[in-house]
């Protein structure tokens, strides 16, 4: 029963901005964030929880985000370290890296963090898909401020060492480059024109979809497609 309250909290309630009283709707929810899941040995329970957070992550001010993320980062981060984060020991490394970077309110500097725990993980175990460094170093976010992009410098490493992968093969890598390299208009958050022209030449003989290799190329508005695949409601759960 917890499992699938919190799968139909998730899909109802996503992404928590948009529509009149999601403000409230999101006060309502958030008392079960500190309540926390009951039945912690249930695993499948534990990937609809981080699920559901993620999918309504947006609505969540910054503080409240801070909040997860602070959770979050001893269990990610300190992994083989002996110490523990608060709580009983959660399950679900992926989605919790998923979460994590949805958080769109988080520091830069705490982006940054998570970014180089995922590229040290990714393929490892843990850490299953490139996607999480697509939303964590995108250059326009979804709910987020400017001063809340994590620097050019950083995202054009990411992406460097995201083409050593195998574009076609390597889940959520597209997707990722793509996000990282991504027009603004801002001089400050855009790549520089060399590096996004390799990584649209890469993006093009991976087969990416042409708006993606767009978007790299030019300044293009958001669509329904880009926004589902950043919620991640484009990937399978897990």
């Amino acid at each position: 029963h917890e499992r699938v309250f919190c799968q139909l909290l998730g899909f109802t309630l996503r992404p928590g901005v948009g529509v009149p009283f999601d403000d409230w709707r999101m006060e309502q929810l958030w008392p079960l964030w500190k309540e926390g899941l009951q039945h912690t040995g249930e695993k499948p329970s534990w990937a609809s929880w981080w699920v559901m957070w993620r999918r309504v992550a947006a609505g969540l001010s910054k503080e409240r985000q801070q909040d997860i993320g602070a959770y979050l980062k001893p269990w990610l981060l300190e992994q083989g370290t002996g110490k523990k984060g608060e709580g009983p020991t959660p399950h679900g490394t992926d989605e919790m890296v998923r979460l994590a970077a949805s958080l769109e309110r988080l520091a830069a500097a705490d982006k940054v963090e998570l970014g180089a725990f995922v590229l040290k993980k990714i393929g490892r175990g843990g850490v299953s898909t490139y996607w999480p460094l697509g939303r964590l170093g995108a250059r326009h976010l979804l709910a987020g401020s400017a001063h809340e992009v994590v620097p050019a410098a950083v995202a054009s490493e990411w992406a460097e060492k995201i083409m050593n992968a195998d574009l076609k093969s390597a889940e959520g890598a597209v997707f990722a480059l793509a996000q990282l390299a991504r027009v603004t208009g801002d001089r400050a958050r855009d790549l520089d024109p060399a590096l996004r022209g390799r990584i649209a030449e890469r993006l093009t003989k991976a087969g990416a979809p042409e708006h993606l290799v767009q978007m790299v190329r030019e300044q293009v508005p958001w669509t329904a497609d880009d926004e589902a695949q950043a919620f991640g409601e484009a990937l399978p759960p897990g």
